[in-house]
């Protein structure tokens, strides 16, 4: 598995686009002196492109919150991850849980594929399921979209609809 070498402070110019492990893709408005407490903590603060909110990162966590884009291949990758069959659940449901929220924390491209194909089904959602599938394509759409240069809800239509061809088809197999 590809990991994506983690930012530095001085990559971090204002309007560079970086992902942030939570957030997904936001745009770096430079280095701003927050108090917290009575405690000057110099934080590079963000933009978060699809949520329209802001968010501070502390200098010294820069290196642990924040990763450069994704590529072309983890791309290819991704499309790969969601044709194939999702993964068997042989846990109970909330230790199941618990991995897909880790795995949409972690916020990789690839491990954003595997969440998306793993929670997307046609009937009943379970309500954590389907935030946990929302969250998932639409950052999985943003990064892609970022890499593309199409634009975010082209690349949401088509990761949907290779998930729903992909569904069809298994059904009609059974």
């Amino acid at each position: 598995m590809t990991y994506h070498a983690s930012l530095s402070p001085n990559e971090c110019a204002p309007g560079q686009l970086v992902i942030h492990h939570v957030h997904g893709v936001c745009r770096s408005d430079g280095f701003k002196t927050v108090v917290i407490y009575d405690v000057d903590i110099n934080c590079l603060r963000l933009s978060i492109q699809h949520k329209n909110g802001i968010v501070f990162v502390p200098q010294n966590r820069i290196d642990t919150e924040l990763r450069r884009q994704g590529t072309e291949l983890d791309v290819r990758a991704s499309f790969t991850i969601l044709k194939q069959p999702r993964a068997v659940r042989r846990q109970r449901w909330n230790q199941t849980l618990q991995k897909l929220r880790n795995q949409l924390r972690g916020g990789q491209l690839r491990e954003l594929a595997k969440v998306a194909r793993d929670t997307f089904t046609i009937s009943e959602w379970r309500q954590d399921e389907q935030y946990i599938y929302e969250e998932a394509l639409v950052r999985l759409s943003q990064e892609i979209a970022l890499i593309t240069s199409k634009s975010a809800a082209d690349t949401k239509a088509v990761l949907v609809e290779i998930l729903t061809t992909k569904h069809f088809k298994m059904l009609r197999e059974k």
